[in-house]
């Protein structure tokens, strides 16, 4: 399964494919675009997590340590 976070070793392309239930063409092409935008990173084995993504996810999370939680609960369940 893709979502195994303690995993390390790269993702072949033929599991992506079986996992994401889709061919091996459309498998290696969405790897070949996601490349190219730096989402994911060709390396020997397969295909790791690339630069932009984990620079968004750097982004998503200082982002979140920025809210105030007591702000946020106000808003959602009002004052009390």
């Amino acid at each position: 399964m893709l979502s195994t976070p303690e995993r390390i070793a790269p993702y072949e392309a033929d599991e992506i494919a079986a996992d994401c239930g889709v061919s091996r063409t459309t498998a290696y092409s969405s790897l070949r675009k996601l490349s190219k935008h730096g989402m994911v990173l060709h390396v020997r084995g397969g295909y790791v997590i690339g630069k932009e993504i984990l620079l968004a996810g750097v982004r998503y999370h200082a982002a979140l340590s920025k809210l105030k939680i007591n702000e946020v609960q106000e808003k959602i369940h009002g004052k009390k």
